[in-house]
């Protein structure tokens, strides 16, 4: 009986010792040398190993779903674990359907590795306006029906759009053809400061994480001091946002990046102790009742007061309206309908800050407002 005791047992510790000399340890088990320092966005991580660094984005909001993993190496000889997709850096090329990147790219230095689009003749960035025009920059149509043939033309180094586009079956034939698809997801931030950190993202692809560190560490003392700018003021003054689409008022959450802003801006919002973190689906009573005396109207995606009117004649019923003190993210609109809000303000939370502070407590210095304008 002892024989046979010690006979399984030195059969088991062979059977262990060649298990563990075999078995390849998971990347999830490996520490990493260094990772990128991240403050405020919590859907991406940067983490480095010896022969490449991992960028994860992570679905913070469901943690049951696993990381979306990308290797990054500079050999592309370099083995990586099966558990995501290896991508040679820098890249060379991009393709890009995430608009709000541009600045970013620009910031970085990369924009022009942009070498198509979608939506591009809705761009405002010039360099994207400039290369489309001369034909050195391809447009592949919309975003949620992007054009497989163009990209597989243009073949980029990568191409990177938003996460809401990536179960496409275009998106999927794209990566089936050998090109890297990279999520964005600087939308799902619910800190305007953490939307604006995925400059640190996309950096990682170019090997230029420490320009980006410190351009957003520039940012971040903007945004801040603006901030706490607005301790010298004694009045709070209300605020209503968004307008009625079809029958519903779409109303920043009390969590949203938006409300965010308005608390920053020392500004008071109905729905500030509401949990909601995307928008809230109200009726227009519902709006009219609580917010009938707001003193000032941000974000009212019309032109002027005339079209303001046309929508809605009980528009007029607002006290911000009665008094003029409707404000839309127009200022940088050009004639054919391209805004740099949707494209350069993700990345510029502080000028959006100092845009508000400057409207809501009627400063009257030398600042010139970037996004906001008063309808006409």
């Amino acid at each position: 009986m002892l024989k046979l005791i010690l006979r399984f047992a030195f059969c088991a510790m062979l059977f262990c010792l060649v298990c563990c000399k075999t078995k390849r340890p998971k990347d999830e088990e490996k520490i990493p040398n260094e990772s990128l320092k991240i403050e405020f966005a919590r859907g991406f991580s940067v983490n480095y190993y010896t022969d490449y660094k991992l960028v994860s984005v992570k679905n913070y909001r469901n943690p049951a779903v696993p990381d979306i993993r990308y290797y990054l190496v500079q050999n592309p000889q370099t083995p990586t674990p099966s558990d995501g997709q290896k991508i040679v850096v820098p890249l060379r090329t991009l393709a890009c359907g995430s608009a709000t990147l541009y600045e970013s790219l620009n910031l970085i230095g990369e924009i022009n590795s942009v070498i198509a689009v979608t939506n591009a003749k809705t761009a405002y960035n010039q360099t994207i306006r400039d290369g489309f025009a001369a034909g050195k920059i391809s447009n592949l149509g919309d975003a949620l029906n992007i054009n497989v043939e163009k990209v597989l033309i243009n073949h980029p180094s990568a191409l990177i759009m938003s996460g809401y586009d990536a179960a496409d079956v275009r998106a999927e034939r794209i990566a089936h053809a050998g090109i890297p698809l990279i999520i964005n997801n600087d939308w799902q931030e619910e800190n305007i400061l953490g939307r604006a950190e995925w400059i640190k993202f996309v950096s990682a692809f170019f090997n230029k994480e420490k320009i980006a560190d410190s351009i957003f560490s520039e940012i971040v003392i903007r945004y801040q001091s603006a901030k706490n700018s607005t301790i010298k003021f004694t009045k709070k003054p209300t605020v209503m946002s968004g307008v009625d689409f079809r029958g519903t008022w779409y109303m920043p959450g009390g969590q949203n990046f938006m409300a965010q802003l308005f608390a920053d801006a020392d500004a008071d919002y109905f729905y500030k102790n509401n949990n909601a973190t995307t928008s809230l689906r109200l009726t227009f009573e519902t709006v009219l009742q609580n917010f009938s005396n707001a003193d000032f109207w941000i974000n009212c995606d019309y032109n002027s007061f005339a079209q303001l009117r046309a929508a809605n004649e009980k528009n007029m019923l607002f006290k911000a309206a009665k008094n003029r003190n409707v404000w839309n993210f127009n200022r940088r609109m050009l004639p054919d309908g391209a805004n740099d809000f949707w494209e350069s303000a993700v990345t510029h939370p502080d000028l959006l800050l100092l845009d508000l502070i400057h409207i809501l407590h009627q400063q009257n210095d030398d600042y010139q407002l970037v996004y906001a304008k008063n309808l006409e």
